[in-house]
């Protein structure tokens, strides 16, 4: 769904059917949407080590190296998942939805 709605609306044209559907000349954008998310998706289930949708403070410590791989430097994790809860207003976990 956050594919669609960020095509949609990129280009400027006619519309021969329905606003509902995506155009032809939006659809690039869904393709370029769905792998942007796709990938987003793999590396937050590489961070969440039980599986439960979640990532926890310590499942982000210890993804700590793949988040390096991915070419985010941490200077303190703890503090940065800290503030993470934070900005997304979160108790302990952090959601796909916090982490797009």
């Amino acid at each position: 769904m956050r594919a669609y709605v960020a095509a949609k609306g990129k280009c400027k044209g006619q519309k021969t059917i329905s606003d509902e559907y995506v155009t032809k000349a939006e659809f690039r954008y869904l393709l370029i949407a769905l792998k942007l998310y796709y990938n987003l998706w793999l590396e937050f289930d590489e961070l969440d080590i039980t599986g439960d949708k979640r990532v926890s403070a310590k499942e982000f410590k210890a993804g700590e190296m793949k988040i390096a791989a991915w070419g985010i430097r941490l200077k303190d994790s703890n503090a940065t998942f800290q503030g993470l809860l934070k900005i997304y207003n979160a108790q302990e976990h952090i959601t796909f939805t916090d982490y797009c």
